[in-house]
């Protein structure tokens, strides 16, 4: 089977949708802007002309420019389709590459949509934005989403949920459990002798670190010490070394930056407890990432985590608040042992009966062989 991948190449997530099926056997094309080094993958590097700031000072030029501009692209990606010949087209992330490729009139079309596409973008950008990504996804024969929660919220753009396959797309196992191998976190980051907390969300607003720093001078009233492990990269690191400074907790929080993902099993299983503070989830694909590790997970309240936490059986849900994340913090380390052992047994049997990435991306497969029946090109 000919796949056409409409994507970030950059995205982990992608890549590892990519290696799936390049190992599968299929000959797999990517049409990006983001270009990266993948092997055995025909890269097709689309680059959409910017248009002169000058013309978007007068509306009626600027919508004529504008216009223009979208027909020209259109015509150069569809001539690329005609020389690929793909048996599908499958675009991750509707926003972007999802609206992109629906003008395309090509089908089979697979529309992946990620999460802040479907929660975010609509108040963001507006109702004109709104109805072209109501437009992207009537025209999509299928439309993958991670969650019930995001099944749900695509139903309200009035889309049939037949067309909705839900797959959540999971963890691959034979990369994050129990058995990773363990490295010295204190020797390696010079950690003090206490309980070591990690989270490895970006350091965007939506992951809202500074509710997790906030939450450290609580534990430390009674927990002196404790280390935090932020492992991730973003805009707001600036703002959090800040506050890290303002709260003098700089002894227990190291910033460690981006982490390879195929490090991160090892950081995982090392920590004794894994935090996240995001405010929307469309999935939360690291939460998943640390149920598999066995390590004791506490995640904010957000109704997709409501599918894969149980509060005390596979880890815990705290509301927004850097108060009541403390009090549960100090919990799950009066009580380390028993819950070590409770939800890692539950959490690791959740995760390879539901989110197993090898058994999810196999029906994908089958999905994609069933589609692909009714290729045409354009």
């Amino acid at each position: 089977m000919r796949i056409c991948f409409f994507g970030n190449l950059q995205s982990i997530h992608l890549q590892r949708w990519v290696r799936y099926f390049v190992e599968k056997g299929h000959e797999v094309h990517i049409i990006t802007r983001e270009p990266s080094e993948i092997s055995d993958v025909h890269i097709h590097v689309f680059v959409s002309h910017s248009i002169l700031s000058f013309f978007y000072k007068i509306p009626i030029i600027a919508r004529l420019f504008y216009s223009l501009h979208k027909y020209f692209e259109i015509n150069r990606l569809k001539k690329l389709i005609n020389k690929i010949k793909p048996d599908l087209i499958n675009a991750h992330y509707l926003t972007d590459y999802g609206i992109l490729a629906s003008k395309l009139n090509f089908h089979p079309l697979v529309i992946t949509c990620w999460g802040s596409d479907i929660l975010i973008a609509p108040a963001k950008f507006g109702e004109k934005h709104v109805k072209e990504m109501r437009g992207s996804l009537s025209s999509a024969d299928r439309i993958l989403v991670e969650s019930n929660y995001m099944k749900k919220e695509i139903e309200k753009f009035g889309i049939n949920e037949e067309k909705i396959i839900l797959n959540p797309c999971g963890v691959d196992t034979n990369m994050f459990n129990p058995k990773a191998k363990s490295i010295d976190l204190r020797k390696l980051h010079d950690l003090c002798d206490g309980p070591i907390f990690i989270t490895t969300r970006n350091l965007e607003d939506i992951y809202n670190q500074s509710c997790l720093l906030k939450a450290i001078p609580i534990v430390k009233k009674r927990h002196p010490k404790v280390n935090l492990l932020v492992a991730g990269k973003g805009s707001k690191k600036d703002e959090l070394e800040k506050i890290v400074k303002e709260l003098k907790i700089g002894e227990n929080v190291r910033f460690l930056g981006f982490i390879d993902h195929h490090k991160l099993p090892s950081y995982l299983v090392s920590s004794n407890i894994y935090i996240s503070t995001a405010l929307s989830e469309g999935m939360g694909k690291s939460n998943l990432e640390a149920l598999s590790c066995g390590i004791i997970t506490i995640v904010t309240d957000v109704p997709v985590v409501h599918e894969y936490i149980n509060p005390g059986v596979t880890g815990f849900i705290v509301k927004d608040d850097p108060s009541e994340l403390a009090e549960q913090i100090k919990n799950c380390i009066d009580n380390y042992a028993e819950y070590k052992r409770l939800l890692s047994k539950n959490s690791i049997k959740l995760i390879n009966e539901r989110y197993n990435w090898n058994k999810n991306m196999d029906e994908i497969e089958e999905l994609y062989c069933e589609l692909a029946k009714n290729s045409h090109s354009l």
